[in-house]
């Protein structure tokens, strides 16, 4: 969770991290019992939980007033937080997204539109999945929602865009990939 603070030189100061473990099989359980670093809460959970589950987890363990959400195959720049704070709080946003730049075995670009809407979330995610959002309209949408696995899963936070969007969300994205 994230508490912005406009007056503080870096914007803000107030970061938490929260990292949940529901289920991993591949040695992530052994490695998060010696992982220590400040401002950090591990949480391992017990038995196999889905992602949308354990985001939730996570996001009702946060304090702060806005959430962004990283999955273990993700990276994000370090201005992002900082830019996207500035429009959340500057603009009155419930949600800003970035753009996403493939790493690793792709360089592929996926560009967010600079203005969503509800009319076009209804035909292609709007948004990428480590949007900064406000907790409190988590909540109002309650929470992720896990539908399927594998093929036939559905994507969990495009599913919470569409319910924020149609709850009246504002939101906007930031062009640059981040």
């Amino acid at each position: 969770g994230i508490n912005a603070r406009p007056e503080a030189q870096n914007f803000f100061q107030d970061v938490e991290i929260i990292v949940v473990d529901g289920g991993s099989t591949d040695g992530t359980r052994l490695f998060l019992q010696t992982f220590q670093r400040p401002k950090t809460r591990i949480y391992v959970r017990e038995g196999y939980h889905l992602l949308g589950d354990n985001r939730n987890f996570g996001i009702s363990q946060a304090r702060g007033k806005y959430i962004c959400c990283l999955d273990a195959d993700d990276r994000l720049r370090p201005t992002y937080l900082e830019k996207a704070l500035f429009l959340l709080e500057s603009r009155h946003y419930d949600i800003v997204s970035t753009s996403v730049q493939c790493f690793g075995g792709s360089d592929v670009l996926w560009q967010v539109a600079p203005r969503p809407s509800l009319r076009r979330i209804t035909r292609a995610n709007q948004f990428s999945v480590v949007a900064v959002f406000a907790k409190a309209m988590w909540e109002k949408a309650g929470g992720y929602h896990d539908q399927g696995e594998g093929k036939h899963l559905v994507a969990e936070d495009w599913n919470l865009w569409v319910r924020m969007m149609a709850l009246g969300a504002r939101a906007g994205n930031i062009s640059e990939a981040l």
